[in-house]
């Protein structure tokens, strides 16, 4: 139902290593964030705390954020250890920095929701 501000944060690069690590600490912040906020909604809201498939949309939505971030790493990682050992085989790190952004992008798009949805719930609180 129209857009909810939910794009990608991408800081351009010509390393695509530096490209992943830097969306890896950009994906994280806005998980913090959306965790952040999440929580003081839950702890200061009563009608939060007593919705429980609310608060469990919720809570479904940040644990989809954090897996697509844990994925990211993970991938990211592996290229890592590729570019370190001197993988000869250029495409194949390319692949798991792509995987691994690709997770991250994920990741920035369900904090990005979460963070929308809460304050559309604070709006009809």
């Amino acid at each position: 139902t129209g857009s909810q501000g939910q794009f990608i944060e991408i800081k351009m690069s010509d390393s695509p290593a530096e490209i992943a690590a830097d969306m890896e600490i950009r994906t994280f912040d806005i998980f913090r964030a959306a965790r952040r906020e999440l929580r003081i909604m839950i702890n200061g809201n009563e009608c939060l705390k007593k919705n429980y498939l609310l608060r469990e949309k919720f809570e479904t939505i940040l644990d989809e954020c954090y897996i697509a971030y844990e994925l990211g790493q993970d991938r990211r990682a592996y290229a890592f250890m590729e570019i370190h050992d001197g993988a000869t085989d250029k495409i194949q790190t390319y692949r798991l920095l792509a995987e691994a952004m690709s997770h991250f992008a994920v990741a920035q798009v369900k904090g990005k929701k979460l963070l929308h949805e809460l304050k559309v719930y604070i709006g009809k609180d």
